[in-house]
Protein backbone atom coordinates (compact mmCIF):
# COMPACT_ATOMS: atom_id res chain seq x y z
CA UNK A 1 0.00 0.00 0.00
CA UNK A 2 1.45 3.18 -0.81
CA UNK A 3 2.11 5.50 2.00
CA UNK A 4 0.11 8.81 2.22
CA UNK A 5 2.01 11.84 0.98
CA UNK A 6 0.61 15.25 1.08
CA UNK A 7 -0.14 16.95 -2.55
CA UNK A 8 -0.43 21.17 -3.03
CA UNK A 9 -3.09 21.57 -5.50
CA UNK A 10 -2.04 25.01 -7.28
CA UNK A 11 -5.88 26.73 -8.16
CA UNK A 12 -5.16 29.89 -10.16
CA UNK A 13 -8.49 32.57 -9.17
CA UNK A 14 -9.51 34.54 -11.80
CA UNK A 15 -12.56 35.84 -10.25
CA UNK A 16 -14.24 36.34 -13.90
CA UNK A 17 -11.79 38.25 -15.60
CA UNK A 18 -9.79 37.38 -18.75
CA UNK A 19 -6.24 35.97 -17.68
CA UNK A 20 -3.61 37.65 -18.86
CA UNK A 21 -1.74 41.11 -17.83
CA UNK A 22 -3.82 43.87 -16.57
CA UNK A 23 -2.69 47.82 -17.20
CA UNK A 24 -2.20 49.24 -13.61
CA UNK A 25 -4.88 51.73 -12.79
CA UNK A 26 -3.60 55.28 -11.97
CA UNK A 27 -4.24 56.95 -8.09
CA UNK A 28 -6.27 60.09 -8.06
CA UNK A 29 -4.55 63.00 -7.80
CA UNK A 30 -5.36 63.94 -3.94
CA UNK A 31 -5.12 67.91 -3.60
CA UNK A 32 -4.63 67.67 0.32
CA UNK A 33 -1.69 67.70 1.25
CA UNK A 34 -1.75 64.02 3.86
CA UNK A 35 -4.45 61.95 2.41
CA UNK A 36 -4.89 57.80 2.94
CA UNK A 37 -7.66 54.98 2.07
CA UNK A 38 -7.34 52.16 4.03
CA UNK A 39 -9.12 48.79 4.34
CA UNK A 40 -11.15 48.93 7.26
CA UNK A 41 -11.04 45.36 8.58
CA UNK A 42 -7.15 43.93 7.32
CA UNK A 43 -5.82 48.17 7.59
CA UNK A 44 -4.19 47.41 4.59
CA UNK A 45 -3.25 50.50 2.69
CA UNK A 46 -4.44 51.25 -0.93
CA UNK A 47 -3.65 54.99 -1.31
CA UNK A 48 -1.02 56.92 0.66
CA UNK A 49 0.78 60.39 0.68
CA UNK A 50 2.57 61.71 3.34
CA UNK A 51 0.20 59.85 5.61
CA UNK A 52 3.30 60.34 8.09
CA UNK A 53 3.53 63.86 7.96
CA UNK A 54 2.70 65.94 11.21
CA UNK A 55 -0.57 67.71 10.72
CA UNK A 56 -3.15 69.88 12.24
CA UNK A 57 -5.73 67.70 13.26
CA UNK A 58 -8.83 70.02 13.58
CA UNK A 59 -12.10 68.81 14.89
CA UNK A 60 -11.10 65.18 14.50
CA UNK A 61 -9.37 65.32 17.59
CA UNK A 62 -13.18 64.43 18.84
CA UNK A 63 -12.87 60.78 17.68
CA UNK A 64 -9.77 60.10 20.53
CA UNK A 65 -12.24 62.18 22.93
CA UNK A 66 -15.20 60.23 22.47
CA UNK A 67 -12.86 57.04 22.47
CA UNK A 68 -11.62 57.41 25.67
CA UNK A 69 -15.12 58.67 27.31
CA UNK A 70 -16.82 55.75 26.26
CA UNK A 71 -13.64 53.38 27.23
CA UNK A 72 -13.89 55.14 31.00
CA UNK A 73 -17.21 56.90 31.37
CA UNK A 74 -20.91 55.35 31.51
CA UNK A 75 -22.87 57.30 28.85
CA UNK A 76 -25.56 57.63 31.25
CA UNK A 77 -23.49 59.12 33.71
CA UNK A 78 -24.89 63.77 34.15
CA UNK A 79 -22.41 66.34 33.55
CA UNK A 80 -22.42 69.46 35.20
CA UNK A 81 -21.24 72.53 32.61
CA UNK A 82 -17.92 73.98 34.61
CA UNK A 83 -16.96 77.97 33.62
CA UNK A 84 -14.29 76.68 31.30
CA UNK A 85 -16.83 74.52 29.40
CA UNK A 86 -19.36 76.95 28.98
CA UNK A 87 -16.58 79.82 27.79
CA UNK A 88 -15.10 77.52 25.22
CA UNK A 89 -16.67 79.49 22.23
CA UNK A 90 -14.55 79.71 19.61
CA UNK A 91 -15.98 77.74 16.35
CA UNK A 92 -19.08 75.56 17.20
CA UNK A 93 -20.35 75.24 19.82
CA UNK A 94 -23.84 73.92 21.81
CA UNK A 95 -24.66 76.89 23.77
CA UNK A 96 -24.02 74.99 27.39
CA UNK A 97 -23.75 77.70 29.88
CA UNK A 98 -22.28 77.34 33.64
CA UNK A 99 -24.03 74.84 35.62
CA UNK A 100 -25.80 73.00 32.84
CA UNK A 101 -26.32 69.52 33.28
CA UNK A 102 -27.07 67.21 30.22
CA UNK A 103 -26.25 63.19 29.99
CA UNK A 104 -22.51 62.24 28.96
CA UNK A 105 -24.20 60.20 25.60
CA UNK A 106 -25.56 63.57 24.50
CA UNK A 107 -22.36 65.72 24.72
CA UNK A 108 -21.03 63.32 22.74
CA UNK A 109 -23.38 63.41 19.96
CA UNK A 110 -22.85 66.88 20.13
CA UNK A 111 -19.20 66.52 19.77
CA UNK A 112 -18.75 63.99 17.45
CA UNK A 113 -21.69 64.74 14.63
CA UNK A 114 -22.40 69.17 15.41
CA UNK A 115 -18.26 69.08 16.17
CA UNK A 116 -19.51 71.50 19.51
CA UNK A 117 -15.98 72.67 20.83
CA UNK A 118 -17.59 73.22 24.54
CA UNK A 119 -19.07 69.65 24.83
CA UNK A 120 -15.42 68.22 24.04
CA UNK A 121 -14.06 70.07 26.62
CA UNK A 122 -17.04 69.54 29.06
CA UNK A 123 -16.55 65.37 28.29
CA UNK A 124 -12.47 65.78 29.31
CA UNK A 125 -12.83 67.42 32.08
CA UNK A 126 -16.02 65.32 33.50
CA UNK A 127 -14.49 61.91 32.74
CA UNK A 128 -10.95 62.54 33.39
CA UNK A 129 -11.28 65.21 36.68
CA UNK A 130 -9.22 67.58 35.26
CA UNK A 131 -8.52 68.49 31.35
CA UNK A 132 -4.85 67.78 31.96
CA UNK A 133 -5.62 64.30 32.96
CA UNK A 134 -7.82 63.33 30.05
CA UNK A 135 -4.92 64.36 27.89
CA UNK A 136 -2.99 61.74 29.91
CA UNK A 137 -5.75 59.25 28.70
CA UNK A 138 -5.78 60.42 25.41
CA UNK A 139 -2.08 60.39 24.26
CA UNK A 140 -1.50 57.14 26.44
CA UNK A 141 -4.68 55.64 24.01
CA UNK A 142 -3.17 56.91 21.11
CA UNK A 143 0.21 55.39 21.56
CA UNK A 144 -1.10 52.51 23.02
CA UNK A 145 -3.23 51.82 19.16
CA UNK A 146 0.34 52.41 17.60
CA UNK A 147 -0.13 55.96 16.55
CA UNK A 148 3.00 57.22 17.85
CA UNK A 149 2.78 60.46 15.51
CA UNK A 150 0.05 61.96 17.45
CA UNK A 151 0.12 64.10 20.64
CA UNK A 152 -3.27 65.72 21.98
CA UNK A 153 -3.27 69.01 23.93
CA UNK A 154 -6.88 70.00 24.17
CA UNK A 155 -9.95 68.02 23.91
CA UNK A 156 -11.54 69.70 20.50
CA UNK A 157 -8.92 70.37 17.95
CA UNK A 158 -7.97 73.71 18.76
CA UNK A 159 -5.17 74.88 17.14
CA UNK A 160 -2.50 74.52 19.32
CA UNK A 161 1.93 74.00 19.31
CA UNK A 162 2.36 70.26 20.02
CA UNK A 163 -1.25 69.39 19.00
CA UNK A 164 -0.67 67.04 15.64
CA UNK A 165 -1.33 63.88 14.03
CA UNK A 166 -1.19 61.99 10.81
CA UNK A 167 -3.27 60.76 8.25
CA UNK A 168 -1.93 57.15 9.27
CA UNK A 169 -2.33 57.57 12.92
CA UNK A 170 -5.88 59.21 12.47
CA UNK A 171 -6.91 55.77 10.21
CA UNK A 172 -5.81 53.65 13.10
CA UNK A 173 -7.47 55.60 15.39
CA UNK A 174 -10.64 55.73 13.29
CA UNK A 175 -10.39 52.30 13.09
CA UNK A 176 -10.82 51.44 16.87
CA UNK A 177 -13.77 53.76 16.98
CA UNK A 178 -15.31 51.80 15.04
CA UNK A 179 -15.08 48.68 16.87
CA UNK A 180 -17.83 50.65 19.09
CA UNK A 181 -21.15 49.92 17.75
CA UNK A 182 -22.18 53.17 20.29
CA UNK A 183 -19.53 55.57 18.74
CA UNK A 184 -20.45 54.26 15.20
CA UNK A 185 -23.86 54.56 16.02
CA UNK A 186 -23.26 58.49 16.32
CA UNK A 187 -20.59 59.40 13.69
CA UNK A 188 -23.06 57.50 11.06
CA UNK A 189 -26.24 59.88 12.27
CA UNK A 190 -27.08 62.65 9.33
CA UNK A 191 -28.65 64.53 12.49
CA UNK A 192 -29.74 64.06 16.52
CA UNK A 193 -31.73 65.68 19.21
CA UNK A 194 -29.75 66.48 22.63
CA UNK A 195 -31.68 67.55 25.37
CA UNK A 196 -30.84 69.61 28.76
CA UNK A 197 -31.73 68.04 32.46
CA UNK A 198 -31.50 70.78 33.96
CA UNK A 199 -33.67 73.47 31.88
CA UNK A 200 -36.18 72.91 29.22
CA UNK A 201 -34.15 73.07 26.30
CA UNK A 202 -33.36 70.86 23.14
CA UNK A 203 -30.70 71.18 20.72
CA UNK A 204 -31.30 69.60 16.80
CA UNK A 205 -28.00 68.71 15.80
CA UNK A 206 -26.99 68.02 12.47
CA UNK A 207 -23.85 66.24 11.33
CA UNK A 208 -20.85 68.20 9.48
CA UNK A 209 -20.48 65.67 7.14
CA UNK A 210 -22.19 66.45 4.00
CA UNK A 211 -21.65 63.07 2.82
CA UNK A 212 -23.96 61.06 4.66
CA UNK A 213 -26.85 62.46 3.58
CA UNK A 214 -25.85 62.58 -0.29
CA UNK A 215 -24.56 58.93 -0.59
CA UNK A 216 -26.21 56.39 1.64
CA UNK A 217 -23.37 53.94 1.65
CA UNK A 218 -20.81 55.99 3.74
CA UNK A 219 -21.44 55.71 7.16
CA UNK A 220 -19.36 58.28 9.04
CA UNK A 221 -17.27 59.01 10.48
CA UNK A 222 -15.94 63.51 11.47
CA UNK A 223 -15.07 66.39 9.96
CA UNK A 224 -12.26 69.51 11.18
CA UNK A 225 -11.79 72.60 9.85
CA UNK A 226 -9.20 75.37 11.08
CA UNK A 227 -8.03 78.22 9.52
CA UNK A 228 -4.06 76.40 10.33
CA UNK A 229 -5.52 72.53 9.54
CA UNK A 230 -7.38 73.16 6.48
CA UNK A 231 -10.31 71.22 5.47
CA UNK A 232 -9.91 68.03 7.11
CA UNK A 233 -12.47 64.39 6.74
CA UNK A 234 -12.06 61.36 8.10
CA UNK A 235 -15.15 59.14 5.99
CA UNK A 236 -16.31 55.71 6.29
CA UNK A 237 -17.41 54.30 2.91
CA UNK A 238 -19.58 50.47 2.97
CA UNK A 239 -20.01 48.74 -0.12
CA UNK A 240 -20.80 45.08 -1.09
CA UNK A 241 -19.60 43.92 2.27
CA UNK A 242 -16.16 45.78 1.82
CA UNK A 243 -15.40 48.61 4.33
CA UNK A 244 -12.76 51.71 3.56
CA UNK A 245 -11.81 54.67 5.38
CA UNK A 246 -10.79 57.72 3.76
CA UNK A 247 -8.59 60.36 5.48
CA UNK A 248 -7.54 63.50 3.97
CA UNK A 249 -5.40 66.80 5.74
CA UNK A 250 -5.65 70.20 5.01
CA UNK A 251 -7.88 69.58 1.57
CA UNK A 252 -9.52 72.17 -0.68
CA UNK A 253 -12.03 69.65 -1.20
CA UNK A 254 -12.24 67.15 0.87
CA UNK A 255 -15.64 65.74 0.36
CA UNK A 256 -15.11 65.23 -3.40
CA UNK A 257 -11.57 63.87 -2.44
CA UNK A 258 -13.23 61.05 -0.17
CA UNK A 259 -15.21 59.96 -3.27
CA UNK A 260 -12.61 60.14 -5.17
CA UNK A 261 -10.95 57.36 -3.22
CA UNK A 262 -13.77 55.51 -2.40
CA UNK A 263 -14.03 55.44 -6.12
CA UNK A 264 -10.61 54.34 -6.62
CA UNK A 265 -10.64 51.93 -3.63
CA UNK A 266 -14.00 49.84 -4.25
CA UNK A 267 -13.37 49.95 -7.92
CA UNK A 268 -9.75 48.73 -8.52
CA UNK A 269 -9.38 46.55 -5.47
CA UNK A 270 -10.99 43.07 -4.54
CA UNK A 271 -11.31 41.50 -1.81
CA UNK A 272 -9.63 37.90 -1.27
CA UNK A 273 -9.32 35.09 1.83
CA UNK A 274 -11.26 32.12 3.46
CA UNK A 275 -14.57 32.40 4.98
CA UNK A 276 -14.53 29.98 8.31
CA UNK A 277 -16.50 27.10 7.73
CA UNK A 278 -16.64 27.41 4.05
CA UNK A 279 -15.86 24.46 2.23
CA UNK A 280 -12.68 23.91 0.47
CA UNK A 281 -12.32 20.21 -0.97
CA UNK A 282 -13.93 16.73 0.01
CA UNK A 283 -12.15 14.12 0.63
CA UNK A 284 -11.91 10.26 0.11
CA UNK A 285 -12.61 7.98 3.27
CA UNK A 286 -10.65 5.01 3.37
CA UNK A 287 -12.82 2.49 5.85
CA UNK A 288 -15.86 5.21 6.91
CA UNK A 289 -19.39 5.20 6.79
CA UNK A 290 -19.35 7.72 4.37
CA UNK A 291 -17.23 7.79 1.19
CA UNK A 292 -16.03 10.85 1.30
CA UNK A 293 -15.38 14.08 4.12
CA UNK A 294 -15.95 17.73 3.24
CA UNK A 295 -12.81 19.81 4.27
CA UNK A 296 -13.44 23.69 5.83
CA UNK A 297 -11.29 26.71 6.72
CA UNK A 298 -11.14 26.73 10.27
CA UNK A 299 -11.20 30.97 10.15
CA UNK A 300 -11.80 34.30 8.12
CA UNK A 301 -8.96 35.60 6.05
CA UNK A 302 -9.00 38.63 4.89
CA UNK A 303 -6.78 40.65 2.10
CA UNK A 304 -6.94 43.09 -0.69
CA UNK A 305 -4.84 43.23 -3.81
CA UNK A 306 -5.32 45.08 -7.04
CA UNK A 307 -7.97 43.70 -9.06
CA UNK A 308 -5.38 44.14 -12.40
CA UNK A 309 -2.89 41.61 -10.37
CA UNK A 310 -5.47 38.77 -9.50
CA UNK A 311 -3.74 36.68 -12.31
CA UNK A 312 -0.50 36.96 -9.87
CA UNK A 313 -2.90 35.22 -6.96
CA UNK A 314 -2.57 31.43 -6.39
CA UNK A 315 -4.62 29.29 -4.29
CA UNK A 316 -3.17 26.35 -2.63
CA UNK A 317 -4.51 23.70 -1.01
CA UNK A 318 -2.42 21.36 0.97
CA UNK A 319 -3.79 17.79 2.08
CA UNK A 320 -3.85 14.76 2.31
CA UNK A 321 -5.06 12.64 -0.72
CA UNK A 322 -6.91 10.07 1.15
CA UNK A 323 -7.54 9.83 5.05
CA UNK A 324 -8.10 7.00 7.39
CA UNK A 325 -11.66 6.85 9.57
CA UNK A 326 -12.56 7.66 12.11
CA UNK A 327 -12.38 10.80 11.10
CA UNK A 328 -13.62 13.93 14.35
CA UNK A 329 -15.17 17.18 13.18
CA UNK A 330 -12.79 19.44 13.57
CA UNK A 331 -9.39 17.38 12.63
CA UNK A 332 -6.69 19.22 11.28
CA UNK A 333 -6.89 18.21 7.22
CA UNK A 334 -3.91 20.82 6.16
CA UNK A 335 -3.88 24.35 4.72
CA UNK A 336 -5.38 26.66 2.35
CA UNK A 337 -2.91 29.52 1.71
CA UNK A 338 -2.50 32.34 -0.68
CA UNK A 339 0.66 32.94 -2.70
CA UNK A 340 0.90 36.73 -4.96
CA UNK A 341 3.88 36.75 -7.13
CA UNK A 342 5.04 33.77 -5.21
CA UNK A 343 4.94 35.31 -1.59
CA UNK A 344 2.67 33.65 0.77
CA UNK A 345 0.12 36.58 1.89
CA UNK A 346 -2.54 34.41 3.94
CA UNK A 347 -2.87 30.62 5.37
CA UNK A 348 -5.72 29.03 7.05
CA UNK A 349 -6.25 25.79 8.60
CA UNK A 350 -8.39 22.89 7.22
CA UNK A 351 -10.29 21.12 9.33
CA UNK A 352 -12.88 18.23 8.96
CA UNK A 353 -16.35 19.49 8.01
CA UNK A 354 -18.13 16.58 9.93
CA UNK A 355 -17.67 13.43 11.63
CA UNK A 356 -16.85 9.73 9.66
CA UNK A 357 -17.16 7.18 11.61
CA UNK A 358 -15.44 4.07 11.15
CA UNK A 359 -17.43 1.05 9.55
CA UNK A 360 -17.62 -2.20 12.05
CA UNK A 361 -16.59 -5.54 10.87
CA UNK A 362 -20.43 -6.48 10.41
CA UNK A 363 -20.81 -3.51 8.21
CA UNK A 364 -17.66 -4.80 6.17
CA UNK A 365 -19.51 -8.37 5.83
CA UNK A 366 -22.98 -7.05 5.11
CA UNK A 367 -21.46 -4.88 2.25
CA UNK A 368 -19.47 -7.88 0.74
CA UNK A 369 -22.41 -9.96 1.05
CA UNK A 370 -24.87 -8.19 -0.99
CA UNK A 371 -21.81 -7.48 -3.10
CA UNK A 372 -21.84 -11.21 -4.08
CA UNK A 373 -25.59 -11.57 -4.30
CA UNK A 374 -25.77 -8.99 -6.56
CA UNK A 375 -23.07 -10.19 -8.55
CA UNK A 376 -24.66 -13.61 -9.22
CA UNK A 377 -28.22 -12.04 -10.53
Amino acid sequence: MKRLQLITALIFIFFLIFVGEADAVTPPRISAQAAILVETDTGQILYSKNIHKKMHPASTTKLMTALVAVEKANMQEVVTVSETAAGTKVGTDAGLREGDQLYLWDLLKAALISSANDAAVSIGEHVGGTEDFFLYLMNRKARSLGAFNTCFCNTNGYTQKGHYTTAYDLALISRYVLRDPRLATIVDSSEAVICWINRDKKLVLENTNKLLKSYPWVDGIKTGTTRAAGQCLVALGNKDGRSLIAVVLHSYNRFGEALELFSYGFNNYCRIGTIEGQIEAELPVAGGVEKRVSVVSSRTTKAVIACSELPYLEKRLNVSPLVSAPVRAGDFMGTVSFYFKGEKILESPLTAGEQVDKKTIWQHIFRKKIFKEDSII
